[in-house]
């Protein structure tokens, strides 16, 4: 697995490099016959087919199954060899070294590398995919530092693989995590306020300077407090509601946003999370696309009960139907009452452990959600 990461990072770097650095290649002649070294090497290992990523991915997994069918044996590193690479890669691997020798950094960035695999689910293969790459790009650093080449590499995966990832790796130091959980509404402040600085060159404290692009109370709440809460405390959702509050406020000529304004945006931010988690959910079960929308006008405080008639009339196993429970939670789209105040999963870091559900257990819609199912106070 490690052999088959290495093999494609190469392909994607040269690929790359190919496809968008042809004009830069044009400044001088050395640049342009390291250029021409990259390509002569990428074509031999993978001609002039084009197409995304998971088309390539795609191709050389199929090359890989048909080299597999002719090779009798797969025991010593050699028959690895031989099986992963369509060519000597020795020749591709040159090329890119003597190009990126005059880059200043080079960056792998993956992400959605585990859509679609199961919430505290995935498989003992997803894992290996996983630890196959995080080696192959150990590998690549190693090599390329001896050549004085800037290698470095981000991998994107939930918080849920990474446990899993850790639960089945030995040498767990060998690669550094970093959280992107946000639980923290001072720093979702200083987004805010430096986006505004930068904007309008305008400074002071937070306070000061909301108040004088924004009603400061909504239905007696802080309006900033009450946009968060209504969030999954995620940067992007947070941005995205002042925004659609500020383009709403523009469009009704206000000159600042109003109480209405940012109710107005709740309802259209609300729409979207509901449809966006619905994708989410879908390709985790695709078998339930539309679980979510089985809520709409339930109550905003549900016992253990009523969430399992809600299920089960989505067509939702009664032995799934804790599976699916749980889904629910990690997603954030309902959190659980522990001593009279609801708690979320984001809250936890996703520990789904410390919000235990039992048949006593009380459960709440998100903020984010109930005006997208009109949900009912009871």
């Amino acid at each position: 697995m490690t052999a088959f990461w290495h093999y494609i990072l190469l392909l994607e770097i040269a690929h790359k490099i190919v496809n968008h650095e042809e004009n830069i290649s044009l400044r001088d002649t050395h640049t342009r016959n390291l250029f021409d070294k990259v390509r002569s090497a990428f074509e031999d290992q993978f001609g002039n087919e084009q197409g995304d990523f998971s088309e390539r991915l795609l191709k050389l997994v199929e090359d890989i199954a048909m080299r597999y069918q002719k090779c009798p044996q797969v025991l010593q590193t050699a028959h690895v060899t031989e099986l992963i690479y369509k060519h000597d890669i020795r020749k591709l691997y040159d090329a890119l070294t003597d190009y990126l020798e005059v880059k200043d950094e080079v960056w792998v960035i993956v992400d959605n590398l585990d859509k679609g695999w199961p919430i505290k689910g995935a498989t003992t293969e997803d894992i290996l995919i996983l630890k196959g790459l995080l080696s192959a790009t150990r590998k690549m650093q190693r090599e390329w530092e001896k050549r004085n080449i800037e290698f470095k590499s981000l991998v994107f995966i939930r918080n849920d693989i990474y446990d899993h990832l850790i639960k089945n790796t030995s040498d767990r130091e060998k690669d550094t995590a970093i959280t992107l959980d946000w639980d923290d509404s001072e720093l979702f402040k200083q987004m805010i306020l430096s986006r505004i600085t930068n904007s309008t060159k305008m400074e002071g404290p937070f306070d000061e300077i909301w108040m004088k692009y924004f009603d400061p109370l909504i239905t007696g709440e802080h309006s900033f407090g009450y946009i968060i809460d209504r969030t999954l405390m995620r940067p992007r959702d947070v941005l995205k509601f002042v925004q659609g509050a500020y383009e709403i406020a523009i469009n009704r000529n206000h000159d600042k946003v109003s109480e209405e304004d940012i109710i107005q945006a709740e309802k259209t931010y609300s729409e979207d999370l509901l449809q966006n988690i619905s994708f989410e959910l879908a390709d985790v079960f695709p078998g339930y696309p539309n679980i979510t929308y089985e809520f709409i006008g339930c109550p905003q405080v549900l016992n253990y009960a009523t969430v399992t008639t809600i299920l089960t009339r989505a067509g939702i196993a009664p032995a799934d139907v804790s599976i699916m429970l749980s889904v629910l939670i990690w997603f954030g789209f309902i959190g659980i009452v522990k001593n009279g105040t609801p708690k979320y999963s984001y809250e936890v870091h996703y520990a789904l452990p410390k919000l235990s559900i039992d048949e006593k257990s009380i459960f709440v819609i998100h903020p984010a959600f109930r005006k997208a199912l009109e949900c009912v106070f009871v």
